[in-house]
């Protein structure tokens, strides 16, 4: 799936799969090549799927919430407050 966000292309079928969290619906997160970061999300009820950009916060917060074995990997450097 591809979206045009910010004059920026989010494309699930080039991005680089980190993982997938499944709910009410299917989130999944990813990266680009570019180091950008976005969530695809399908809900149950087969709506379209949704594509939402992350700020490199957003992705460690998505990642230390859900897997902190990722959430090491991808940021092996996050300093603690």
């Amino acid at each position: 799936m591809k979206r045009v966000i910010n004059e920026l292309i989010y494309d699930t079928d080039t991005a680089n799969f980190i993982m997938r969290v499944i709910l009410a619906g299917e989130t999944t997160l990813w990266r680009t090549d570019n180091g950008n970061w976005f969530l695809s999300t399908a809900t149950s009820d087969y709506g379209p799927e949704k594509i939402e950009p992350l700020t490199k916060s957003g992705a460690m917060n998505f990642l230390i919430l859900n897997s902190e074995v990722l959430f090491k990997k991808y940021f092996p450097d996050a300093q603690l407050a």
